[in-house]
């Protein structure tokens, strides 16, 4: 299994190299000005570049070695450089071209170059390379539509990238392949092969992606495991897909569907292949019963059915109004004013807020018997059922509209909302049971403090649920978390605790601060750290479930109209994010996974100079997975900071030498890496570890699988 195409794409290519070899004329590496590379000398080359890092394997590519020429260097600009070169195909077949090149000195709105193919009958197609669209700059690590990153690595002064390129043609025999350069840039091609599939491979390979405005301002981060002395770079970590994942805490966010905010079919099968296990899914009961009586739940079907074929377990998330029994306002204005439409800006859905518990008998009971028909129609395929989206929020439970409520005090008004939804769980939950006894209740408040929570556990609300899931956006995501949920705990007591919301966005915007904290200046990578570390957490703070929200960017989500970029897949773009890469790693490395309270990592004094936390701010996490110690180590400095890691030795506390070859693991990139280390009958000692502000995990090399 590769990580990059799911496996019904995977098995629509067939390729063949063509070899450049014969027009090659250049080395990765400049080791003297004005030789090799773009000519720039060996401290801006891709002597970093290792074919055994590319992340599309499913193409076969011819990667020349070193001790000659290794790629095709183009350029009417510059001296010294190719400006037409010509290579034989030996009458491949087939209806694409695929190119793994990049680009330097790149001009706007200007041609990089000219591809043109060649076939049997002396006929040609000539395909121009813009600039944006088929080649991006090999400093800047960036998709574009026809130019997807194959493989991107950081050294001490730039980012590296070489990206995938396709070009659809007639399958009938090619005679060769001439490439022609452009009047003001280099072009280089590293690889290039003929392929034959059902779809164009650039519109259905995903691959990482940056967004960085300044991809320079996080060098030191960029591979932190690098650098740590007598460590070995031995491969890219082999991930597993949902379906192969036994056991794992790790969701994401299915949710707003019933409010059409992305295009479930564009990600059912990127879902699939992360490895992530839980979906958390709303009903809508607008969408699911537009006539009094008469359900329809064909909508709701279609996701649900599409997860669990992929091995993702489903939890249904009970919420929102419906305007045949809880009428609004602001929905019936906007229905007024747009006929036929449905409202899909953020919170104008006025339903969303709306409890029927506010709006009479015939509401109340309405909710109830589609609450009993929903869960009827799922009994064999949904245990798990959560009653209302926040509900200690005027978000998603407005009381402001309430007579009684009017004139209280704040804390008199969550001593009585609390009791309400007391009231309407209860009966909730009653009516899911008296359809499946062995179904799941849980509930989801956003704030996990003060007079609310106070009140639900003095009324008992752990008897009625078994699971409180916690809503915690939050930018630390430390462990401190800990006292915190025993806190909770020791007040609901409920069976289980999970995350059921947390996240972070990969874009700031002002008007969304309420995620993650000051995340005005967020990143893709910012929301990877994020992610990795609340996933991380929650494992150690016995989460039984951690979901992050939410799986697509969504569109029009917020009040002004605008879009979330929550999701760890861009919706526009059609494309994970680097958030996916990291939770498809967690997801992996927890697939088996238990809190060991027998094991310990305790760092040492740090080695340099380079942060204000001292050793005792690491945050340390001991797991088994699958009786294999697993460790996880983050410094907890701010996410939106990319500070150079904190170096320090490290000490494993085991029963004897349980790790016999240690490896460390970025969840960012996926690297692994070999570590030296000393060891003892009390464990193991580990010299040196650079830390970066994500999760990195130290176990044996037998509990992984590599590419």
């Amino acid at each position: 299994m590769n990580n990059d195409l799911p496996h019904s794409m995977e098995r629509n290519f067939d390729s063949a190299p063509i070899s450049i070899k014969s027009v090659a004329n250049r080395t990765f590496a400049s080791d003297s000005a004005w030789k090799g590379w773009t000519d720039q000398g060996p401290e801006n080359d891709m002597r970093i570049f290792r074919k055994e890092e590319l992340r599309v394997k499913q193409f076969a590519f011819e990667i020349l070695p070193e001790g000659g020429p290794q790629c095709l260097a183009l350029s009417k600009r510059f001296p010294g450089f190719a400006r037409t070169a010509e290579t034989e195909t030996s009458n491949r077949i087939g209806n694409y071209i695929l190119l793994l090149h990049t680009g330097a000195w790149l001009e706007t709105n200007s041609s990089c170059g000219y591809l043109t193919v060649e076939y049997a009958d002396s006929t040609r197609e000539e395909f121009e390379i813009l600039k944006g669209r088929d080649l991006q700059d090999w400093h800047q690590p960036k998709t574009a539509v026809n130019y997807k990153l194959a493989w991107y690595g950081m050294d001490g002064q730039s980012y590296r990238n070489l990206g995938f390129s396709a070009f659809p043609v007639r399958p009938k025999p090619i005679r060769s392949l001439k490439f022609t350069a452009g009047p003001g840039s280099i072009w280089l091609v590293v690889a290039a092969a003929c392929a034959t599939g059902e779809k164009n491979p650039a519109e259905t390979i995903s691959a990482p992606h940056f967004l960085d405005a300044d991809p320079q301002t996080f060098y030191k981060t960029a591979d932190p495991l690098s650098g740590i002395p007598g460590a070995k770079f031995l491969g890219l970590l082999k991930t597993k897909t949902s379906s192969e994942i036994r056991k794992s805490i790790v969701g994401v966010g299915f949710e707003t569907l019933d409010r059409e905010t992305f295009d479930p079919e564009t990600v059912y099968d990127v879902l699939g292949e992360s490895g992530i296990k839980h979906a958390r899914v709303q009903c809508g009961w607008r969408k699911c019963e537009k006539k009094p009586g008469v359900y329809n739940f064909s909508w709701l079907d279609g996701i649900v059915d599409n997860l669990l074929r992929r091995g993702v377990e489903v939890w249904l998330q009970l919420s929102f109004g419906n305007p045949l029994y809880t009428p609004n306002s602001k929905y019936d204005a906007f229905k007024k004013e747009h006929p036929g439409e449905e409202p899909v800006s953020g919170f104008l859905r006025g339903f969303v807020a709306d409890t029927p518990f506010y709006h009479g008998p015939e509401a109340m009971n309405s909710w109830l018997r589609f609450v009993s028909a929903l869960t009827e129609h799922y009994r064999n395929r949904i245990r798990d059922y959560e009653v209302w989206n926040e509900p200690d929020g005027n978000f998603f439970w407005a009381i402001n509209s309430v007579p009684p409520y009017s004139g209280i005090s704040p804390e008199e008004m969550q001593k009585r909302t609390a009791r309400d939804f007391f009231e309407f769980t209860k009966q909730t939950a009653e009516a899911v049971r008296s359809v499946r006894p062995d179904a799941r209740i849980a509930i989801c408040p956003s704030k996990l403090h003060g007079v609310y929570i106070r009140e639900l556990g003095k009324l008992g609300i752990g008897k009625v649920i078994d699971i409180l899931a916690c809503h915690t956006y939050d930018a630390t995501t430390q462990a401190f978390d800990q006292a915190h949920y025993n806190q909770i705990r020791a007040i609901i007591r409920p069976k289980e605790m999970w995350m059921g919301e947390g996240g972070s966005l990969s874009k700031g915007d002002p008007t969304a601060i309420s995620l993650s904290g000051l995340l005005f200046a967020a990143t893709e990578l910012s929301q990877a750290k994020h992610n990795a570390r609340r996933l991380t957490t929650d494992a150690g703070c016995g989460m039984r479930l951690s979901s992050i929200y939410t799986m697509s960017d969504l569109k029009s989500y917020w009040s002004n109209g605008n879009d979330s970029s929550a999701g760890i897949y861009c919706r526009k773009e059609r494309r994970p994010k680097l958030a996916y890469y990291a939770m498809q790693s967690v997801a992996t490395l927890f697939d088996g996974m238990e809190i060991a309270p027998d094991l310990g990592l305790y760092p040492d004094i740090p080695l340099n100079n380079t942060s204000v936390l001292a050793k005792n701010a690491l945050q340390c996490f001991a797991f088994r997975k699958n009786g294999i110690p697993l460790f996880a180590i983050f410094s907890p400095e701010i996410i939106l900071f990319n500070p150079e890691p904190i170096r320090c030795a490290v000490e494993c506390s085991m029963d004897g030498p349980e790790i016999k070859n240690p490896v460390v693991i970025d969840p960012l990139r996926q690297k692994v890496y070999s570590l030296p280390a000393l060891y003892s009958e009390g464990g193991l000692s580990i010299p040196v570890l650079d830390v970066p502000n994500y999760p990195v995990f130290i176990t044996d090399r037998s509990a992984i699988e590599l590419q």
